[in-house]
Formats: C-alpha cells, sequence, structure tokens
C-alpha cells in the first residue's frame, strides 16, 4: 500500500478506476451497459425457451435418433440458457452492491 496517496479520497480512487469503470459510471454509459445487460439477459432467457421447446418436441416424438439429438440440444440450451442467465443476475448484483 503506498502511503503516498490516500485510498480514502474521492480523487484517488478515481484514478485507481480503468476508463470502461469509469465510462459505465457516466451518465453516457450507465444507460448503454443496463441496455446491454437487458440484452444479454432477453437472450439467455429465449434460450432458455427455445431449449424448452426442443425438448417438449423431442418428448414428443420419443423415437429415433432425431429425437434424440433434438432432446440433446434442448436440454443443453436449458442448461447454457440457465447458466448465462445466472451469470447476468449475479453481474448486476454485484455491480449494484459495489456502488
Amino acid at each position: 500500500m503506498n502511503p503516498s496517496v490516500d485510498s480514502e479520497s474521492p480523487a484517488a480512487s478515481d484514478e485507481n478506476k480503468s476508463i470502461g469503470v469509469r465510462f459505465a459510471e457516466s451518465t453516457v454509459g450507465a444507460p448503454i451497459v443496463a441496455g446491454l445487460l437487458f440484452i444479454a439477459n432477453s437472450f439467455w432467457l429465449l434460450l432458455t425457451t427455445t431449449g424448452v421447446v426442443l425438448t417438449l418436441v423431442a418428448i414428443a416424438m420419443w423415437d429415433g435418433v432425431m429425437a434424440g439429438v433434438i432432446g440433446v440440444f434442448g436440454l443443453s440450451a436449458i442448461g447454457l440458457g440457465l447458466f448465462g442467465y445466472i451469470v447476468v443476475l449475479w453481474y448486476v448484483s454485484r455491480s449494484e452492491t459495489r456502488s
């Protein structure tokens, strides 16, 4: 720790922030970041929904190789979609507790 820099002063904390963090906290960057998070959230939810539909199609087919392939893709989409959605929620909750 550098004793010459006061870690409690706002100027010191602003100097240590990267340009990306400064942009995300600015009045211009905050809505852009919020919009990108909304798009990411929508993408993961859409992927999960697509996985559910594919899995239901595979269950309706029930027999054959194609049903197995569709089922594997459906379950993979569900898993990946839920994982991505949880990561986005974790990022949002983490960024809200920092500010």
